[in-house]
Formats: C-alpha cells, structure tokens, sequence
C-alpha cells in the first residue's frame, strides 16, 4: 500500500507543468511591501511623536511653585501660579490639628511663593489652592474652586499643623529644607 501511493504521488507531480520562477515579480511585490512598511512606520513615528510632544511635557511638569498653564480662562493681565500644595482637600479631609498661624500674606521669590507673616512662615496650601498675579502688581490666593480667598498684604490666621523638614521632600522652591512648614487645613480667614 505504500508502494501504491509513492506512485501515485510521484505520477501526479508530473502532471503539474513547472516554469522558471518570475523572480523580477517577485523582487518587485518584496520592494513594494517595504516601502510600504517604511510608509507606515515613518508615519506612525510621525503620530507618535506628536503625540509624545505635547504628552510629555504634560506628564513631566514640575507642579512646583512657579507660574502655571492656565486652568480657566484668565484675563490678559492675570496669571495663575502654582504654590506648594499638600493632598489636604478643604470640606472633605478631616482635620488633623488645630494649630494656627496668623500674619500678612507676603508674595515672595518674584511672586512665585506665597508665604505668611514677618518671620515668612513657608506654608502647604490645601489641595487646589493656587495664586494668580494681576497686571496692577496685586497677588490673589485662590481656592480650590478659583474663588480669591486673600490678596498679598492682607492678615490671615491659618489652621492646620506644623511639619518638620524631615516630613517632605525638600523640593519645593518655596519650602527651605532647614524650616518647619505650615500644612493649611482649613478654609484661610482673612482677619483684617
């Protein structure tokens, strides 16, 4: 029975006319599919890298102190600016200690920090908190809703707690890394 489909099979292949193989066609369909591939991947790295430049600097944005994108639409004289801010969100976390604080708002480091009192007392503001520079040389402190809370120069008492240098990261262009900083925990009232 083996023997019977060896013949078979050796008596069918040549049946099946073979020619020379077209090898001009077939280097022609290789060249075509990768031009088309290099097509594909020079424009995927095109998309790619378009979307990895605006992206990127999204992701790596220091939120340190400093001046900000514009999170709301900001009148041409006013610029927003992020301050040191900790995970404390106002209305909703409870508050851990009810030390407090009071002193003029001071603006400091060309009106990228936000400071309180003489003795400018470096402060975490709650979460959201942010400030905003007008045209006419005023600095607003801004809630988490984008509602001015306090301008520079005006006397607020803060309640929150004290936190040693050792309980941050010492990063922070407002924050020294030798000072114990304010955690504000409660809305800021505006004493006077």
């Amino acid at each position: 029975m083996n023997d019977t489909l060896h013949d078979l099979m050796r008596d069918s292949a040549d049946t099946i006319p073979t020619s020379v193989p077209p090898i001009a066609a077939i280097t022609r369909a290789g060249r075509r599919r990768r031009t088309r591939t290099v097509a594909l991947a020079a424009a995927a790295v095109v998309v790619l890298g378009g979307t990895a430049a605006t992206a990127v600097p999204r992701l790596a944005a220091d939120r340190g102190a400093g001046p900000a994108a514009p999170t709301r639409h900001d009148a041409p004289d006013e610029v927003p600016v992020f301050l040191p801010e900790s995970a404390f969100d106002v209305g909703v976390d409870r508050q851990v200690d009810h030390a407090s604080v009071t002193g003029a708002l001071v603006a400091t480091q060309g009106d990228r920090c936000l400071v309180v009192g003489d003795d400018q007392t470096p402060v975490f503001w709650p979460h959201g908190y942010e400030g905003e520079t007008h045209g006419d040389g005023s600095f607003s402190l801004l809630d988490e809703n984008g509602r001015p809370v306090a301008e520079a120069g005006d006397t607020v008492r803060l309640t929150g707690r004290w936190l040693d240098p050792a309980g941050w990261s010492g990063d922070e262009l407002c924050i020294p890394d030798d000072r114990k900083v304010f955690m504000v925990q409660a809305r800021p009232d505006v004493v006077r």
